[in-house]
């Protein structure tokens, strides 16, 4: 079973840390000089400091596909884990309750996570009742 992370859809070799750093730093070189330009010529150019925004946007935790909203510690590592689709949290309309330990939400690509669960497992990963009443991640 896959969990859902920033390289998701990286197929099924992801890169281990150090080579992923090797590439990286082979691609970049380090900038030498600075200069101020007006904000509208400076499309293609690299900050020399970083911005931090005043707020988080989205200011809530989305998911990046259509999936289950679930509690990590509830999967089971060497079989499929059933858990009770307890409802939804579809783009633009929020899952209310807090979402207890042992159960699940379905969740769509751009949903907000709901209270509680702490990873979301993608529906490709997933088999289900009809009627969406229960799901078996892994």
């Amino acid at each position: 079973m896959r969990l859902a992370m920033p390289d998701c859809c990286a197929g099924d070799r992801l890169l281990t840390l150090a080579e992923a750093m090797t590439r990286a730093l082979a691609s970049v070189r380090p900038l030498r000089q600075t200069e101020t330009v007006p904000l509208l010529e400076a499309y293609g150019r690299v900050l020399a400091a970083g911005v931090l925004a005043r707020w988080d946007v989205p200011p809530h935790d989305n998911s990046a596909m259509d999936g289950f909203a679930l509690h990590r510690a509830d999967l089971k590592a060497d079989q499929p884990t059933r858990l009770p689709v307890v409802g939804q949290a579809l783009a633009g309309h929020l899952y209310s309750g807090a979402v207890p330990r042992g159960a699940a939400v379905r969740i769509t690509t751009g949903g907000v996570v709901p209270d509680g669960p702490d990873a979301v497992v993608m529906q490709e990963e997933c088999r289900g009742a009809r009627g969406g009443s229960w799901v078996a991640a892994g």
